[in-house]
């Protein structure tokens, strides 16, 4: 199983950071992660510490502060605008975006390709 090699900050790619031993794991609350490729830690890991399920997220697409496209749908109407990440963004999960127009942060569903759309 992976443990951390060093101390893994929030945010930080978790391959390379951690070596792989065996360990008892009967105690774990959380299944261990085999494959670290494209996850990032959720919160800050201890160098020794085993990585479980619980301390990890997937790689962001988008980044705080990188452009979007913000899509609003109903029924036939489309409405597309640039606007700005305002949390890292992963496909199909919801994130905050500053709308420009208005300065106020929507919720919306991150689709790829640096395209969301308005959840509500």
């Amino acid at each position: 199983m992976n443990v951390a090699a060093e101390r893994i900050n929030p945010g930080e790619l978790l391959a390379g950071k951690a070596i792989k031993e065996v360990r008892e794991i009967t105690a774990l609350r959380n299944p261990p992660i085999a494959d670290l490729s494209d996850l990032t830690a959720k919160k800050a890991i201890q160098k020794g510490k085993i990585i479980t399920e619980d301390l990890s997220l997937p790689k962001p697409d988008r980044v705080k502060g990188e452009p979007i496209q913000l899509i609003y749908k109903d029924g036939d109407l489309i409405i597309e605008i640039s606007a700005v990440a305002a949390g890292d963004a992963v496909q199909g999960k919801i994130f905050p975006v500053l709308n420009p127009i208005n300065s106020k942060i929507v919720n919306a569903r991150y689709l790829g390709n640096g395209r969301a759309q308005i959840y509500y």
